[in-house]
C-alpha cells in the first residue's frame, strides 16, 4: 500500500514539473509579444542568471510594478518573507541551461557567439523595415507558491550593448499562466 501510493506521488511529481518544463514557453512568448516585437522570435541559446534577487527588488516584501510594459497601470504583489527566501535560493541556484532549438512557434535559438558578432557588426537589421531586430536572453524561470507563481528575467537587445530588462511575473490560472506584472529593472 504504501509503495503504490510513493510510486502515484512520485509520477504526480514528475507530471507537475515536466508541465512546468513546457507551459512556461507560452509566458516567454508573451512576455516577448508584450514588448511589440511579433515577429520571428531571436534568442540566445543558453539562460542567464538573474540580476537581481526577488527580495532586492521587494519593498516591505511587495514587488511593485505595471501591468504591461506600455501601460503605466501600476500593481502590486504582496510576498511573504518564506515565500522571499525560497525565491532568492532559486534565483542563487539558477543554472545556465541550453533552451532547446524552436523552443517556441516562430522563434529561433541562435548561439551567443553568433549574436555577439552580428550585433557588434550592426548587422542585425529587418532589410525590409531597416530597424534594428531584437534578440532576448531569458533567465530560467524560479516558481513559488506551490509552483503556480513564476518569475523570470528577459533581456530585451538591439544591439552589441543596447536594450532593457525586466522581470516578469505569471500566475498559474486555469492550467494557463496569465501575466501578473513586470518590473523594468535597468537598461543597456
Amino acid at each position: 500500500m504504501k509503495k503504490g501510493l510513493f510510486f502515484v506521488l512520485v509520477i504526480k511529481y514528475c507530471a507537475v514539473l515536466y508541465a512546468q518544463d513546457t507551459t512556461f514557453y507560452a509566458a516567454f512568448r508573451d512576455a516577448i509579444n508584450s514588448t511589440g516585437n511579433t515577429g520571428t522570435l531571436f534568442y540566445a541559446d543558453t539562460a542567464i542568471a538573474f540580476w537581481h534577487k526577488p527580495s532586492e527588488l521587494a519593498k516591505k516584501k511587495t514587488l511593485h510594478g505595471v501591468e504591461t510594459i506600455r501601460g503605466n497601470k501600476k500593481t502590486s504583489l504582496a510576498l511573504t518573507k518564506g515565500e522571499l527566501r525560497s525565491l532568492d535560493q532559486q534565483a542563487k541556484k539558477s543554472a545556465r541551461v541550453l533552451w532547446p532549438q524552436d523552443m517556441m512557434p516562430g522563434s529561433r535559438r541562435v548561439t551567443r557567439d553568433t549574436i555577439n558578432s552580428i550585433a557588434y557588426h550592426n548587422r542585425w537589421r529587418d532589410e525590409k523595415k531597416e530597424k534594428p531586430v531584437h534578440y532576448y536572453y531569458f533567465s530560467q524561470p524560479i516558481y513559488t507558491r506551490n509552483n503556480t507563481l513564476l518569475m523570470f528575467y528577459v533581456y530585451d537587445m538591439i544591439n552589441h550593448s543596447a536594450g532593457y530588462t525586466f522581470l516578469f511575473v505569471y500566475q498559474l490560472e486555469k492550467e494557463r499562466w496569465k501575466h501578473r506584472l513586470v518590473i523594468w529593472t535597468g537598461a543597456f
